[in-house]
């Protein structure tokens, strides 16, 4: 007598929450987190080093000094440099200093009641860089924020192809004064209203904010003031890239600058020529020519990746 075994493949369990399934890769945790900022901060001397930690009572109050005595020391940089920088800007770079320092006194004044309490001050690892001053910024915060904002744009390509396809088909200037004399013979002046208005669309004006990496609240009014307060500095950044060049602008501030023009899908290669052509094409236009190249750049990139062209 023969006895055949038959082997038949397992079937792979999938445990699911609701619909979605569980995933093998799952997202590090809150502390794994915070320890891989202030390790990474610590290797590159933005943190002081105070030697092994051989236990996690150790890692934790070491850390806590290590964090207390950057963050204090960030604090009073931003204090110490107010008297130091120019009311008059010459350069770009002084330029945006000052907007940045302004923006930092206005967040000191809250973080300092962080530091009353040691015990949360590793969680502010945590926070999105945009509460925070900029002295007090780990390089891991500002990974983590870019990551996101890429990830963000990822997953409104379809709201922002709507917005693009939307912007073609009206032919309008989502950012013209109302006020302003229209004329009767250009098609690309006319405004239009309720559903057939740019910015009637809620998530319009969310993809948006998505793609210049702004809060969501940023979308409310209609039209969005802060879409529109954006655009004005970046018109004004503009201007100052075009006078000062982009020699001597570093990776970081290249990759910063592409970022908050909403080309933040760009390869590290293509960010500087992205820029120069920026600079030669639509620097010197209006805030709806930017923002018709954002859209287009936007849905162009993604679907050339996707090899559709």
């Amino acid at each position: 007598m023969i006895t055949r075994h038959v082997v038949r493949p397992c079937r792979q369990l999938h445990l699911t929450v609701g619909c979605r399934p569980l995933s093998t890769q799952e997202k590090p945790s809150i502390f794994r987190r915070i320890k891989g900022d202030v390790d990474d901060a610590e290797s590159r001397g933005i943190l002081p080093s105070f030697g092994p930690k051989p236990t996690l009572a150790n890692w934790v109050a070491t850390s806590t000094f290590q964090l207390l005595y950057f963050y204090a020391t960030g604090i009073f940089e931003v204090i110490r440099r107010r008297t130091k920088l120019s009311k008059t800007p010459t350069t770009r770079r002084e330029w945006r200093m000052l907007r940045t320092q302004d923006r930092d006194m206005s967040k000191i004044a809250p973080f300092c009641v962080l530091l009353l309490d040691p015990i949360i001050l590793p969680f502010v690892v945590l926070l999105p860089p945009s509460f925070l001053p900029s002295t007090i910024i780990l390089p891991g915060q500002l990974r983590r924020q870019r990551e996101a904002h890429i990830q963000s744009v990822r997953e409104a390509l379809p709201e922002l192809r709507k917005a693009h396809e939307l912007l073609e088909r009206l032919k309008i200037q989502p950012f013209a004064d109302e006020d302003e004399v229209e004329d009767e013979d250009s098609v690309e002046s006319v405004k239009v209203d309720d559903e057939e208005d740019f910015w009637f669309h809620r998530s319009c004006r969310l993809a948006i904010c998505r793609l210049y990496g702004l809060p969501a609240f940023h979308s409310i009014p209609v039209p969005p003031l802060g879409i529109e307060s954006h655009m004005e500095f970046i018109q004004e950044d503009d201007a100052w890239l075009v006078k000062d060049g982009l020699d001597g602008l570093g990776p970081d501030e290249v990759r910063e600058a592409v970022n908050e023009r909403g080309l933040c899908l760009v390869s590290e290669a293509e960010a500087a020529p992205l820029l120069r052509w920026w600079l030669d094409h639509v620097a010197r236009g209006s805030h709806d020519q930017r923002l018709k190249a954002a859209l287009t750049f936007s849905v162009i990139y993604k679907r050339t990746q996707d090899g559709d062209q």
